[in-house]
């Protein structure tokens, strides 16, 4: 039997309950409700006069065919096919019931109540008599639940929500009758700028969750949104069987002062900006750029809503915000943020003489030039230069102010400049490596410190196992030379062993060189095997791929081959191992070590001096030299030689060397990019940076100004950027040439060093990414880092703007909060029908009716399909195909 519920309001006003049951209106699909299995029950949807209809045709037509076939009129076929006639016609009929399966939920022990209070400003600008009241009518109702409905055995509980664009609890959970004054005497705080009910729904569901299971939810609301899309939640709510009452109240009139703020979303620097606002009332606009303050506008008339224009242009690029506020009658303006991409050329500030900046594109970078003793403003310069120059000639303090400044995503280069001293005297970038922005710098001058702690190295080992190497004690010497390898190899070294012969084979590698990857190489080493010719130029070419001086090359062989075979020449320091007693013919290894044994105890009288650098006596590289890059392909090739430089080490995470050409191939040009701050990057130059390099977009300069600024591809997105409060709402939207990147990360990076995460995803269109995060605003405007990263490790950094945290919820200005008033009834009507909720005002809530409709899965489909199956077979059976 299906129950159709009902509430009514008699004349005063008391709700009623009346429960609608239409004995057998279902008939025949009746005769099954209720019937339980795997948790289900039977239901019946459907009842009137077609079911009636369906059910007396079904009996009639199995009286006629029980009488024929009483009567013997008919052989056993045509009897077979009357009796499959009268199931068929019994399946339709039980089908016209239109049978459900419905999940079987046990009555919960208890459940919860949330209340949801919009703090929104269409709500209670006006509107505070109303709302008073429609708490106290929430409160009524509540206490009417606790004391008439509320099972004695039921734990039934509650709390109240406070909810603008976001939910915030206003008290802990109590027991039912203890809600009442909770939801009277809950502080709304400061009237909020956006009205988010999605949100709130889903904070009072997540509540919910945590109960028993049962669960309703009263929303005091104008039914206005400024953002969210209330649907969703909604249809999460039902599909939970939580009921949404509602109540409503609103203001009657729109509001006075600011009452929207738009600026458009890209600007460029140096160039007109508009910012258009709507006010109403009389007062004067107070505005600011990056929370600095600009001159106040003339005092403004407006009896009506007002357009307003401010010109204003932008001086740094990155997401900038604009504030503003209308001050009227004496108090203070309700500050508003509006946030807007602002593009254009990277500012570079200079110091030194630095000719070869002024090669650089002038299209992607404005230049500027101060000396030393200048008192400048470093923030919103994307990249520092300092070339030639000691730490002595600026401030105490700049050091300091350079790092602080290279954490928040300025790059910082220092050009070493031309020797100093004599070659034994220690450079100008020793100096600078002695401050607090040494540790960052993708370089060291110190060798003691290279030597006492090696960075990690890259260790290629090249095994000859060609025919000939199975003569003698050949490949014996070759696996002892081999383990003698990595008997000398730390946790964070990287190895890889290459056999060869005819063709370079199967090689292991490991990124790293702890105990378990240790064992697994010496496996390898003892399980290979000798056979074919020799083909050293192929194993070399693979070494190629080895460069600098935080790697070693060890090539084992017995020397088997023609030395013109050997066309490259390693760019490392290389050990070259001759297991038959002779040299390896062809290899270099003028920067580094050639062994020749034929015994093992002569192998274990050698130190590999690869593992034992000699520590430098000098701290100068006379020139001139030429200078090769570290990897290939790279941006930073000079085809003109360099005219000497500082001798250094390179750091463990220093990247896109440029070495010299010869022995001992120290650095010339080295970058950094911090692991754990991905916005920090520096890079060095060890000596004077040549004359005549290249110039324009794809120039040198440009090239190494491109790799210090953070945000070097500007029209990669189009971003939208909003802050309400301490939440962040991002949106990209890829306009950028070449594949659309299929996964994106972002944080923001704060000047304390804090990293706060976005969690982005597409949003369902081609190159459109959104996500939301939490940031902790400081006290006073600042600038931080947005940071988007790519699946391939390249990273943007993007200035970013933040105002000081203000009291209360204010920031985003919406047109529609700030126009509305009145209640759409029509979004509150949806959430009621949705989930089985009441007007509050016209009627009263029941626990006892505290689910939505539960899913049901229909049956009758099957029903009639089997039905009209077997009909059909009863003609084949009954003989109606002949």
């Amino acid at each position: 039997m299906a129950d159709f519920l009902c509430d009514d309001v008699d004349p005063a006003g008391t709700a009623v309950r009346v429960d609608l049951e239409p004995a057998g209106d279902a008939l025949m699909c009746h005769w099954f409700e209720g019937w339980q299995a795997w948790n289900y029950q039977w239901v019946c949807t459907a009842s009137g006069i077609p079911v009636w209809g369906a059910g007396v045709l079904a009996v009639l037509l199995g009286v006629l065919i029980l009488f024929w076939m009483i009567r013997g009129a008919a052989g056993i076929s045509a009897r077979a096919g009357g009796i499959l006639i009268l199931i068929s016609a019994f399946g339709l009929s039980v089908a016209a019931g239109l049978p459900a399966l419905e999940p079987v939920a046990d009555a919960p022990a208890g459940g919860r109540i949330v209340v949801l209070l919009d703090a929104s400003e269409s709500l209670r600008r006006t509107g505070g008599a109303d709302v008073a009241a429609a708490r106290r009518g929430i409160s009524d109702q509540v206490l009417r639940l606790a004391n008439h409905e509320l099972p004695a055995d039921a734990d039934w509980r509650g709390t109240v929500y406070a909810f603008g664009a976001v939910a915030r609890r206003l008290t802990p959970e109590v027991a039912l009758r203890d809600l009442g004054p909770s939801v009277i005497g809950g502080d709304l705080g400061t009237m909020a700028q956006h009205s988010n009910i999605e949100a709130a729904i889903n904070a009072a569901l997540h509540d919910i969750a945590q109960g028993p299971g049962a669960g309703q939810i009263i929303l005091l609301s104008d039914g206005l949104q400024t953002t969210g899309d209330f649907t969703s939640a909604v249809a999460v709510a039902q599909q939970a069987g939580v009921v949404i009452h509602t109540i409503s109240a609103g203001s009657d009139s729109p509001a006075e002062g600011l009452l929207s703020l738009n600026i458009g979303p890209d600007q460029s620097v140096g160039r007109e900006a508009v910012v258009r606002a709507t006010v109403q009332g009389e007062g004067r606009l107070i505005w600011g750029i990056n929370g600095a303050p600009e001159p106040a506008q003339p005092e403004i008339i407006a009896p009506n809503p007002t357009a307003v224009r401010i010109s204003l242009i932008f001086g740094e690029r990155g997401l900038n915000f604009v504030t503003l506020g209308f001050e009227n009658e004496g108090r203070a303006p309700l500050a508003e943020q509006s946030y807007t991409l602002v593009r254009g050329p990277a500012r570079v500030l200079v110091f030194g003489d630095a000719p070869w900046v002024d090669s650089a594109d002038p299209v992607r970078f404005l230049i500027d030039r101060s000396a030393p003793n200048d008192l400048v403003d470093l923030a919103g310069y994307d990249a520092i230069v300092i070339d030639g120059l000691e730490p002595s000639w600026f401030a105490l303090e700049m050091p300091q102010r350079l790092l602080d400044s290279a954490v928040s995503g300025t790059g910082l280069f220092i050009v070493n400049g031309p020797l100093r001293g004599t070659i034994e005297d220690m450079q100008r970038l020793s100096d600078w490596e002695e401050t607090v922005v040494g540790p960052v710098l993708p370089v060291d001058s110190d060798p003691a410190q290279y030597i006492a702690e090696p960075p990690k190295r890259d260790i290629l080992i090249i095994i000859d196992t060609s025919g000939s190497m199975g003569a003698g004690n050949y490949m014996q010497l070759a696996r002892a030379a081999a383990n003698k390898v990595l008997d000398s190899l730390r946790p964070q070294d990287s190895i890889t062993i290459l056999p060869f012969s005819s063709d370079a084979l199967r090689p292991f590698r490991s990124i790293i060189s702890s105990p378990e990857k240790i064992t697994e190489a010496r496996r390898f080493i003892e399980r290979l095997n000798v056979a074919g010719g020799t083909s050293m130029d192929r194993a070399l070419a693979e070494a190629r791929s080895l460069r600098g001086n935080n790697c070693a090359l060890f090539i084992i062989g017995d020397g088997g081959y023609e030395a013109a075979q050997i066309q490259v020449s390693p760019i490392c320091p290389t050990t070259a191992i001759g297991v038959a007693n002779q040299f390896l013919p062809g290899i270099d290894t003028s920067w580094g070590q050639g062994v020749k044994i034929s015994t093992i105890g002569q192998l274990g009288a050698i130190a590999y001096e690869a593992f034992a650098p000699e520590p430098r006596t000098t701290f100068w590289a006379a020139g001139p030299f030429g200078t090769i890059p570290a990897n290939e392909p790279s941006n930073f090739a000079m085809t003109l030689n360099v005219n000497g430089a500082a001798l250094s080490y390179p750091r463990p995470e220093s990247s896109d060397l440029t070495v010299m050409a010869d022995p001992p191939r120290a650095p010339v040009l080295a970058f950094r990019q911090d692991p754990v701050i991905r916005s920090l990057r520096t890079g060095v130059f060890l000596g004077v940076v040549p004359n005549g390099l290249p110039n324009g977009p794809k120039g040198w300069a440009s090239e190494v100004l491109k790799e210090l600024v953070g945000w070097d591809e500007t029209d990669l997105f189009d971003i939208e950027f909003q802050l309400l409060g301490d939440d962040v709402n991002l949106r990209l939207v890829f306009v950028g040439d070449g594949p659309v990147p299929t996964r994106l990360g972002a944080s923001i990076l704060m000047p304390d060093g804090a990293s706060a995460g976005i969690g982005l995803r597409p949003d369902g269109r081609f190159g459109v990414f959104e996500g939301t995060g939490r940031i902790n605003l400081p006290n006073v405007p600042t600038r931080a880092i947005l940071n988007l990263e790519f699946r391939d490790g390249d990273v943007q950094s993007i200035p970013l703007r933040l105002p000081a945290r203000l009291s209360g919820e204010s920031s985003g200005m919406s047109e529609r909060e700030a126009f509305g008033f009145g209640v759409d009834e029509d979004v509150l009507s949806k959430i009621r029908m949705a989930t089985g909720g009441i007007d509050l005002a016209r009627s009263s809530p029941s626990i006892l009716r505290n689910a939505a409709v539960p899913h049901q899965s229909p049956v009758w489909p099957i029903l009639a399909g089997l039905a009209i199956l077997i009909f059909a077979g009863s003609l084949f059976v009954g003989g109606a195909r002949r």
